[in-house]
């Protein structure tokens, strides 16, 4: 009898963007995808692209010296994302965001409103369509008010990176666990 080859499936993307600001044409140092699948907690693909940061600045993305001040406070992390090997830019990042998602996805961030909002302002700057659809954008932050002792405890036991990459591998922890307390109550 032959096996059937059975698909993961992987409905849910992480975003998490690592930026110089906090308004929509703040220039973003890296960003981090992962699908993932809510109802199994399994993993797929990862995508990590650390931005050129002169590239961005020709493209008049902005800083903000506030942000700058706090990034030289984190231990490491600023000079990691400053000082890198790959670095990708813009329209490369783009066109490596646009093969990674489809519309059908659900983008999961903490919250929408910066992190697909900074990457919307990129697409849109650089004339290029939004690979995902809006109505399926979901709010990390919604998830973790329905069961915030979960989000508690894994801050507790866990280090903040800062590192959009590992950000969007906590927040799948995280956020499929109290997704699993959820489905229980039910």
């Amino acid at each position: 009898m032959a096996r059937r080859r059975t698909e993961r499936i992987f409905p849910d993307v992480m975003l998490d963007i690592e930026t110089l600001g906090t308004e929509e044409n703040s220039l973003i140092l890296s960003i981090g995808l992962v699908k993932f699948n809510m109802q199994t907690s399994e993993i797929g693909e990862s995508l990590h692209l650390k931005l050129d940061i002169v590239d961005s600045l020709e493209n008049n993305f902005e800083l903000n010296i506030d942000t700058v001040k706090w990034w030289l406070k984190q231990p490491k992390e600023f000079a990691k994302l400053l000082i890198s090997e790959e670095t990708f830019k813009l329209k490369e990042a783009l066109n490596k965001i646009s093969n990674f998602l489809n519309p059908t996805y659900k983008i999961w961030a903490k919250s929408p409103s910066f992190d697909c909002n900074l990457l919307k302002s990129i697409y849109k700057k650089l004339n290029k369509e939004i690979p995902w659809d809006f109505r399926k954008q979901q709010d990390v932050r919604t998830l973790i008010n329905l069961n915030p002792d979960v989000y508690k405890d894994f801050k507790n036991n866990n280090k903040i990176t800062h590192n959009a990459l590992q950000d969007c591998f906590d927040q799948i922890e995280y956020c499929t666990h109290i997704f699993r307390t959820i489905k229980i109550k039910k």
